[in-house]
């Protein structure tokens, strides 16, 4: 009998060490398992994830006369049908190539439409080609500034002259809020607060001049004013045809081979402000200031619209609030939403951070999680005025046939399989003890 014991006793010894180290083994694993719960809180900043969607929630309406003939237009005009001279020699015939026109690296150089003559006959030009924006993300140690630059073949107004470059800038805060807005004029621009500004959602409206193709912030006859930077005025901008942003064709300007281009977009005159204009990276203004490197001078520069001081006007800030839908369960999609927002404007821009690394914009959206947790949801939006509002919900997210699954990243499906597994692998091992032990004996 104490053979007999020891002989038993020895196998069930060792299968009681092997069940408990292999589930202590699965206790730690699961111990440090991750739990989804979201880490420190990333830093605020309230910006769609790529260029592209920045500019498309910013990007203006343009509202022209009825008797515009000339539209924004692609580079693509110039280049097709100007030829590239230098103290009138002729150095390249049309079409040019944008990669080697942007090459050319002296304000000597001028492009030069041959033979038209008239606002009408660039307009015959300028027909077969989409309406175009080119727009740019400069973002700085303060701020973020966008710009949507206009690029027109034809100066129709006083100063009749080729090639004209106009520019709309929005000033941002460092959490993507907007803060200023610039509209060129000339050799200047004038500047309102946003919250002073007219606009559809958030996108700006902006009167555009018949044939100078000057921005402006109403509509209307515009009289002669003088900045330090140069004067504004002597326009008359209608707005009775508006160019949507959705009407528009959106380029992002710095990856345009041309940009490089420093000579002028028109034929050169030796009178004053009868020369096509430098490209975007060489505008400045009347003081000189760069409208391409970020903006904090060029914007001190600037005076403000003479009816609307830079003083926000203040706005009632949104209350955010999350809505979702049922069930909450591991790997079915739960669909959220903040239309239940309240704010006295327009929510224009929503992003979700749902606690497990995924982050979204969208007012409304849907998402689903991979593995069973408690999760911080956060909610930001801003409305048309630039206020913000944050709000957080707390989900547990369970498994699809039991909401209360313990066991986190290994469901229950899984769970039997381990358990199989454990139970076969010790009873292999308590008969392969057993079979040794009776060979021995033998």
């Amino acid at each position: 009998m104490a053979g007999s014991r020891f002989i038993f006793a020895t196998p069930y010894r060792h299968a009681t060490l092997l069940m408990a180290f292999i589930m202590a083994s699965l206790s730690f694993l699961l111990a440090i398992a991750p739990n989804g719960e979201a880490g420190e809180e990333s830093q605020f900043l309230l910006l769609p994830n790529d260029p592209e969607a920045l500019v498309e929630l910013f990007s203006p309406v343009l509202r022209f006369s009825s008797r515009e003939v000339l539209y924004p237009v692609p580079v693509d005009v110039m280049l097709e049908n100007a030829n590239l001279r230098r103290d009138g020699e002729l150095i390249l015939e049309a079409p040019i190539p944008a990669s080697i026109l942007g090459t050319y690296r002296s304000t000597e150089f001028y492009l030069d439409v041959e033979d038209t003559g008239s606002g009408i006959s660039y307009g015959a030009i300028t027909s077969q080609y989409p309406v175009t924006v080119y727009a740019r993300v400069n973002a700085w140690s303060e701020g973020i500034l966008l710009q949507f630059w206009f690029f027109y073949i034809y100066n129709d107004g006083l100063n009749k002259h080729e090639g004209d470059w106009e520019v709309v800038s929005v000033l941002l805060d460092l959490a993507g809020r907007p803060k200023l807005v610039a509209y060129s004029q000339h050799y200047t621009a004038i500047v309102r607060h946003w919250t002073n500004l007219e606009r559809i959602g958030s996108h700006p409206i902006v009167y555009v001049a018949r044939g100078s193709h000057a921005s402006y912030f109403s509509a209307g006859e515009h009289m002669l004013r003088l900045t330090p930077c140069g004067f504004t005025g002597l326009d008359s901008a209608s707005g009775t045809v508006t160019v949507g942003n959705e009407d528009y064709t959106l380029v992002l300007l710095d990856e345009q081979a041309w940009l490089a281009f420093e000579g002028l977009w028109g034929e050169a005159n030796p009178l004053p402000g009868m020369s096509g204009p430098p490209g975007p990276m060489y505008r400045r203004d009347g003081c000189g200031s760069s409208l391409w490197t970020p903006p904090p001078r060029w914007f001190e520069d600037l005076p403000p619209d003479e009816d609307f001081s830079l003083i926000p006007r203040r706005g009632m800030a949104p209350s955010a609030q999350i809505q979702i839908s049922e069930p909450h369960h591991r790997g079915e999609p739960i669909n959220f939403d903040a239309l239940g927002t309240e704010d006295d404007g327009e929510i224009v821009y929503a992003e979700w951070d749902f606690g497990d690394g995924t982050v979204v914009a969208g007012l409304e959206t849907n998402h689903s999680y991979a593995v069973t947790s408690n999760f911080t949801i956060r909610l930001t939006v801003m409305d048309d005025d630039g206020n913000t509002d944050r709000t957080r919900l707390d989900l547990e997210i369970g498994e699809p046939d039991d909401g209360d699954w313990p066991l986190g990243v290994i469901g229950p499906e899984q769970f039997v399989w381990i358990a199989v597994a454990i139970t076969a692998g010790a009873l292999f091992l308590i008969a392969y003890t057993v079979k040794r032990r009776r060979m021995k004996r033998h």
